[in-house]
């Protein structure tokens, strides 16, 4: 009995878990000088794009104030967007949600 339960129990984990294929990307490390700076139509296509009824992420600022403050000061951002991309790194808490 004991063996037909370990049996049952492996087909339904195989059916709810299959193996995943593993698949192989080609990484292409690009210069980080050939990544164009992010434009102010870029950003304000962002801006437009993002919800103003969405909850506050971990910051506790709402879209519309973030929004608000990127219409204030676009310059600012872009040149914060900038220096991420082309220093390849982004602050830890902007990956949280």
């Amino acid at each position: 009995m004991t063996h037909l339960k370990k049996s049952a129990n492996a087909i339904i984990v195989t059916a709810l878990f299959p193996q995943q294929r593993i698949l192989s990307y080609l990484f292409v490390q690009c210069d980080p000088q050939d990544i164009p700076p992010v434009t102010e139509n870029e950003l304000a296509e962002v801006c437009n794009r993002v919800g103003n009824k969405k909850a506050p992420r971990l910051d506790g600022i709402s879209n519309i104030a973030l929004k608000t403050a990127i219409k204030a000061a676009p310059t600012l951002f872009l040149s914060i967007y900038d220096i991420c991309l082309k220093e390849e790194t982004f602050p830890r808490k902007w990956k949280q949600q």
